[in-house]
């Protein structure tokens, strides 16, 4: 009697999370999927549906599409490389950050934490128009080029690729570090004495011991950085140009412009895929690891 209730209080605890999950993610997503394969999309699928006569007819030309004409290639390469530096770039200072903030005093520990945290804090939008007002002909950025005689004229900073990669550095550079930082806590640091002890030198120390043991936290940092920005909308609207198209304005023009609801749908589950794949992988890879390491 005593199992049968636990099963029970089990299923009454964890039927409302999969509830949430069938009706917000999972048919949601059977729903994209299925007019994404599709022959008929926008208006005539909401007529046929109220008529009740709608009959889908499965085929994969939008994705054929995606990956063999030219424009939509360009998306995806665009996407790619901006969310690539992106990554690279937040790689790279976040494991800076992360050891810096790892070595400092625990007092002031907290409080170098709390300032990489505290930007998630604001809307999301309005620290992209921060952005717009720095890089702006009059913004802060040209008038110190120009208070110290760098240059004669304002440069254009905003509507090209590297204005977009430096907000998106900004906006995605926590989700880089907090992971770092977590594994770094996790470090034994007598194995950073040993290495001291035995003539290390700090970056030895550094390349061989702590690079690999906070090596799964920079790879969760990748993933969280590199799938939102593949799908990134905001910030190359506001700061880039008409030449930069990625996924998620993509997904925009197509849905709002050209109201070609089978396009929209397969470029969102592109998307989709690319943050579901590697986050399998990674899971699948971490687990072979631990189980590894258990025989060992």
């Amino acid at each position: 009697m005593n199992t049968w209730k636990e099963r029970f209080g089990k299923i009454i605890l964890i039927l409302p999370i999969y509830t949430w999950l069938i009706l917000f993610i999972l048919i949601p997503f059977l729903m994209t999927l299925k007019i994404s394969l599709s022959t008929d999309y926008g208006q005539n699928i909401v007529q046929k549906l109220e008529q009740g006569t709608l009959q889908i007819t499965l085929y994969f030309q939008s994705y054929c599409q995606l990956f063999t004409d030219p424009f939509y290639k360009s998306v995806m390469w665009s996407s790619f490389s901006i969310a690539g530096i992106t990554t690279i770039i937040t790689a790279l200072m976040g494991v800076s950050m992360a050891y810096a903030i790892f070595k400092t005093n625990e007092r002031w520990r907290l409080i170098l934490l709390l300032a990489v945290v505290l930007p998630l804090c604001t809307s999301f939008l309005m620290r992209v128009y921060a952005w717009m007002e720095l890089l702006s002909s009059n913004g802060l950025v040209n008038k110190l080029l120009l208070w110290f005689k760098i240059v004669n004229t304002p440069i254009p900073f905003i509507g090209n690729w590297y204005a977009v990669v430096i907000g998106t550095v900004y906006c995605y550079l926590p989700f880089m570090v907090l992971p770092i930082y977590a594994q770094l806590s996790k470090v034994d640091k007598t194995l950073l004495e040993a290495s001291s002890d035995l003539g290390a030198r700090p970056y030895q120390t550094f390349w061989h011991i702590t690079l690999p043991l906070i090596f799964p936290g920079i790879i969760t940092g990748c993933i969280l950085v590199f799938i939102p920005v593949m799908g990134e909308f905001i910030i190359p609207e506001l700061l880039g140009s008409a030449e930069i198209v990625t996924l998620g304005r993509a997904i925009q023009w197509e849905f709002f412009t050209q109201h070609n609801w089978i396009m929209t749908s397969s470029i969102a589950i592109i998307t989709l895929m690319l943050f579901v794949i590697p986050t399998i992988v990674f899971q699948v890879l971490n687990s072979v690891k631990e189980v590894r390491e258990n025989q060992d």
